[in-house]
């Protein structure tokens, strides 16, 4: 059975990377790479994600629910944080994808679930 994180690491977290990424290139001028750092990934991922190659499936469907937060995790970026300082604000994004029916919804379209399925109401502990 697949979990509903599984989708969001497949789906979700490609397209979220790709707005960020878009964001401080186009609008701060960061390098590709410099992005790469910052995201903890490669520079190739960040040409794909620039070029719709990778996380241009979801992108459209998510664009403006996450508007608020890409811009806020693009502050954050900017301003130095780590880890521990972004991982909330990616697990808030998850979370209000989860509760506005994006992740369900592609979740009910791999697995089979109960018409009452709250799976994606449960709240994260992030400490």
């Amino acid at each position: 059975m697949k979990m509903p994180c599984e989708l969001v690491v497949k789906y979700i977290l490609p397209a979220l990377r790709a707005l960020i990424a878009k964001e401080l290139i186009e609008k701060y001028g960061y390098s590709q790479l410099k992005v790469a750092r910052m995201l903890s990934t490669s520079q190739s991922s960040i040409s794909y994600y620039l070029n719709s190659k990778r996380g241009n499936k979801f992108l459209n469907r998510i664009k403006d629910a996450v508007r608020e937060d890409v811009d806020e995790i693009v502050e954050s970026l900017i301003a130095g944080a780590k880890a521990k300082e972004l991982l909330p604000k990616f697990c808030k994004v998850c979370f209000k994808l989860r509760t506005n029916n994006i992740i369900c919804k592609l979740h009910k379209k791999q697995v089979e679930l109960p018409e009452a399925c709250d799976v994606c109401l449960i709240r994260p502990v992030v400490d």
